[in-house]
């Protein structure tokens, strides 16, 4: 079996709801709005090829509900709600997955399994550092970060689910303002293992925990299902490009997310040094960053989807990897599951 590749696009509506089944009594009832953002996934085929086209198709279904009351749409229009209607409403897109997120806070997605899924996110400042590595690592020193935690449930789960609001205001109460390498089980908090010290806590709740991802800032972060770690880093790439046939020169700040998925060294605590990803991509990052794409050798006439699958060939002999994601803007763009299996024979 060959890698899997998606096309993804967001699409962002503003539009107001009342919400009767909140944790929040006093927030029941409540007209209120909110800038959502929409975003689907398709698997690569003939009838998409293009990301232009799949964003002029999914803009279509996501019109109507901008700039209305979504009560008038649904009873009762939960992101969770929401995620399921635009999915079946998507369907002459083929959806793999299907996103609705109401803030950078809360969101859900359904996908072409029936996973229906819930996150909740929240933020804390600590101080850390790794005892482990050597001495001239950085992270050797006491240092600090603004940390941001997404839980991700299963919403099949049902009552299970509602302890999360009181679950992450108790954690970020133990987490906030603290030095990590203090608190019990932490003695060694990398992202792995921070993540790994999370899950337990919600799992002891008895709440549906599919995974935790951990970031320490926006450019990198850990993700943890209960059995193995997958960690990700990405970067800015500031590129010239020219995808049409007349050569009209324009450009874009593009983001590339790398994924490793490898057994957790015990002893440091980690999948891969979060500097060892930049060595990895390097290669990549000074051929396209503040370069002309189409004067690379192979990207003549190329398009997102060709400039992500000539990245992956680049890292091909990178066996650690799992993911490559290449972004135009957010949430926009190609993305690629690497089978391992298939490289490897």
């Amino acid at each position: 079996m060959e890698d899997k590749i998606y096309l993804s696009s967001m699409i962002s509506f503003h539009a107001a709801r009342r919400l009767e089944h909140l944790e929040d009594i006093s927030l029941r009832g409540l007209l209120h709005g909110h800038n959502f953002k929409a975003t689907i996934k398709t698997e690569l085929s003939e009838d998409y090829v293009s990301l232009e086209l799949l964003n002029q198709k999914f803009r279509k279904h996501i019109n109507k509900f901008n700039y209305s009351d979504l009560n008038e749409h649904l009873s009762e229009p939960s992101d969770l709600n929401l995620a399921h209607t635009i999915f079946k409403e998507s369907e002459d897109i083929s959806p793999i997955r299907l996103a609705v997120s109401s803030t950078d806070y809360v969101g859900a997605f359904v996908d072409l399994n029936n996973l229906q899924v819930i996150w909740k996110s929240f933020t804390f400042q600590a101080s850390h550092q790794l005892p482990n590595v050597p001495d001239s690592h950085k992270c050797k020193n006491m240092h600090g970060h603004t940390f941001r935690v997404v839980l991700y449930l299963d919403s099949l789960a049902g009552q299970k689910v509602l302890g999360i609001e009181r679950a992450c205001v108790e954690l970020k109460e133990e987490l906030n303002m603290r030095c990590l390498n203090k608190i019990d089980g932490l003695e060694n908090p990398t992202s792995e293992n921070l993540a790994s010290w999370i899950w337990s806590k919600i799992s002891l709740l008895g709440i549906p925990i599919i995974k935790v991802e951990v970031m320490e800032n926006s450019n990198s972060g850990c993700i943890f299902n209960g059995v193995e770690h997958e960690i990700w880093k990405q970067y800015s790439l500031e590129a010239a490009v020219s995808y049409n046939q007349d050569k009209e020169i324009y450009g874009f700040g593009y983001k590339a997310k790398l994924f490793i998925k490898n057994p957790l060294d015990e002893g440091k605590g980690w999948v891969m040094d979060f500097g060892d990803i930049k060595t990895i991509f390097e290669p990549i990052f000074n051929k396209m960053d503040h370069h002309y794409i189409n004067e690379i050798e192979g990207l003549d006439k190329p398009s997102i989807f060709d400039i992500t699958k000539w990245m992956r060939i680049l890292l091909r002999d990178n066996p650690q990897l799992s993911k490559v994601h290449l972004y135009e803007s957010e949430g926009i763009g190609v993305e690629i599951n690497i089978n391992k299996d298939a490289h490897e024979r």
